[in-house]
């Protein structure tokens, strides 16, 4: 009776009947309507997410979104939590990325750290 989700009856998402994720009728993230984030905001949480994934972040990405300068202040920030451990720089893939166990267990230390840095 009262239909269910995606049947059609009470709209689906994504039907263009009670709008789409980033079509413009809700608003997108940053679109400016529900508030812009500046590019700080997205490093920072471009950063929080990707360090809690075990492949860690692409420095070659972060190097094309924000500049390679980005990158140096990272690393630079990042060498304490490198000597102790916490973290991996590696050269040849061009990533960043928690140690496991150590390092993912100290995640929000060394974000905080990036935060502050930055």
């Amino acid at each position: 009776e009262m239909g269910r989700w995606g049947d059609g009856e009470m709209g689906r998402w994504g039907d263009g009947e009670m709008g789409r994720w980033g079509d413009g009728e809700m608003g997108r993230w940053g679109d400016g309507e529900m508030g812009r984030w500046g590019d700080k905001e997205v490093l920072l949480e471009t950063l929080m997410l990707g360090l809690r994934l075990a492949e860690g972040i692409s420095l070659s990405v972060i190097g094309q979104e924000f500049g390679e300068s980005t990158i140096e202040r990272i690393c630079s920030c990042l060498q304490p939590y490198v000597r102790q451990g916490l973290v991996e720089i590696i050269e040849g893939d061009r990533r960043l990325r928690l140690t496991d166990p150590e390092g993912f267990l100290f995640s929000n230390t060394v974000l905080a750290a990036i935060f502050g840095y930055l």
